[in-house]
């Protein structure tokens, strides 16, 4: 299915220092990018490792991704470039497809790399997906990039920004997820990625919701029969493994598995995904600076996003590059 529109900043794009590039498609939606004061580009291998993209399919669904690679821009470009085309040939639910291609783009950068020797081994990228579809926002992170909700006059992170899993890094992938869980399925199974992937997502959602089992063993062996079922495939796993919170299964899930999650829309929420580049430490802007800068109420999305790229640019900030979309929701 071909996007009615798209509109991408791809980082090698957008290098100048102090530059700001805007994307602006309309009152609701801006995307902005900055590669930073000279200073940041100084510690870069390309002077912009950020990519940012928007899609607009038919049947009014939206994507937008955010990558922010290092130790070179092949990879956060390449992972957007791929997204669309990996996420249309997996089947399932859209959680399911978002979360699956997030890890099918783990393993074709791993082989992109083993066939570009340019390419340093520590290349990697973060990656931001979101998807907003009848009035729900389905994303899936992996990665430290940052995904904001701003409502009532709040503003809320809704992932965590995970600071030790990167797409494509050598140790820190998901596709090593099947050697910190092994054991929980067979060698057959972990060998089948489709349908191991499909089990990565099932055990996780299990890990998620362990403290709506409230302890009791005979509930969670109810779900874990529902999932094996649902899955065609035998699961080697306990009770006491999904609710003992330092099992190897949680632990595992923690360290090896992107981030993923939905919620409803309210009219006049704002969503800001962004790269690190945003974070106080270099940006200069405290979660309480975005909040006021989203919650101003005075122009567009465009608008708000330039003010933020301004300020980031200020002389407490610009210390890295910087990336940020912003949706603002009026059905």
């Amino acid at each position: 299915m071909p996007p009615l529109q798209f509109r991408t900043l791809f980082g090698p794009q957008v290098v100048r220092a102090d530059e700001v590039r805007i994307v602006d498609l309309g009152s609701n939606l801006a995307a902005g990018l900055t590669p930073g004061h000279k200073r940041a580009l100084k510690t870069k291998t390309d002077k912009n490792e950020d990519a940012v993209a928007i899609f607009q399919f038919p049947s009014n669904v939206e994507l937008f991704l955010v990558a922010d690679a290092h130790f070179g821009a092949a990879t956060s470009s390449s992972a957007v470039e791929w997204f669309v085309p990996v996420f249309e040939s997996l089947k399932g639910s859209l959680e399911s497809r978002l979360f699956c291609t997030h890890l099918e783009i783990d393993r074709r950068l791993d082989a992109f790399k083993l066939d570009q020797p340019t390419i340093s081994d520590g290349s990697s990228t973060t990656l931001l997906s979101v998807l907003i579809h009848d009035q729900h926002v389905i994303w899936a992170s992996s990665g430290d990039s940052l995904l904001y909700l701003w409502r009532d006059d709040k503003l809320f992170q809704i992932n965590r920004g995970h600071h030790a899993l990167f797409l494509g890094d050598a140790l820190n992938a998901p596709r090593h997820a099947a050697a910190i869980l092994e054991g929980y399925v067979s060698p057959a199974t972990a060998r089948d990625i489709g349908l191991f992937d499909q089990v990565l997502l099932g055990l996780a959602q299990l890990a998620h919701a362990r403290e709506s089992y409230k302890g009791s063993e005979t509930m969670v062996a109810e779900v874990i029969s529902l999932l094996e079922r649902r899955l065609g495939c035998e699961l080697l796993l306990e009770p006491k493994d999904v609710l003992t919170p330092w099992s190897r299964l949680n632990i595992g899930i923690a360290q090896a598995v992107p981030e993923f999650g939905r919620f409803k829309l309210a009219e006049n929420d704002l969503i800001l995904l962004a790269s690190d580049g945003l974070d106080a430490a270099v940006s200069g802007l405290s979660q309480d600076d975005i909040r006021l800068i989203l919650g101003s109420g005075e122009g567009d999305a465009e608008v708000r996003v330039r003010e933020m790229l301004d300020r980031v640019l200020s002389r407490d900030g610009g210390m890295d590059n910087c990336s940020v979309v912003l949706r603002i929701w009026r059905p």
